[in-house]
């Protein structure tokens, strides 16, 4: 069953929402009938409301965007070696973790993203398939950046 959902443009504690699509059990928040604060909403309600919101990303790297799934796919079309062939292997050797805090790790990290670079294609297959995730977090501008 979906929730209805209404357009709004209200202001609540000096931060203006113009026309957001919300789930109708957020319409209360945003028009301040009663006395809901961010704290008191359910944590699933809260991430609905933090999901829908429209948003912009001004600097967002296509390296750092990557799901190693995109990664192994394009590396099996095109022949390019990477440590693991499965999403769970690889992540180890392309994502950076507290337990990674030194500029050699991350540039390690960083290289070995960079080997599936090969070509202007598949820099535009990849940077479409980051621009479509971040279309499901309703991002409506996105700046991607991209270091060959």
């Amino acid at each position: 069953m979906q929730s209805k959902r209404t357009r709004l443009g209200s202001q609540r504690d000096g931060v203006r929402i113009d026309q957001a699509c919300l789930p109708s059990e957020l319409e209360m928040f945003v028009r301040g009938d009663k006395d809901y604060e961010l704290q008191t909403l359910p944590n699933d309600l809260l991430v609905r409301f933090v999901k829908e919101l429209p948003k912009i990303e001004l600097h967002r790297h296509l390296e750092g965007s990557l799901r190693p799934e995109d990664l192994i796919s394009v590396s099996r079309r095109h022949s390019i070696g990477l440590p693991a062939c499965e999403a769970e292997e690889l992540r180890p050797f392309i994502q950076v973790t507290d337990k990674d805090p030194s500029l050699e790790i991350f540039l390690e990290k960083f290289e070995l993203i960079g080997r599936v670079f090969v070509s202007t294609e598949i820099v535009e297959e990849l940077a479409y398939d980051v621009a479509a995730e971040a279309a499901k977090d309703n991002v409506l501008y996105l700046e991607l950046r991209f270091s060959p």
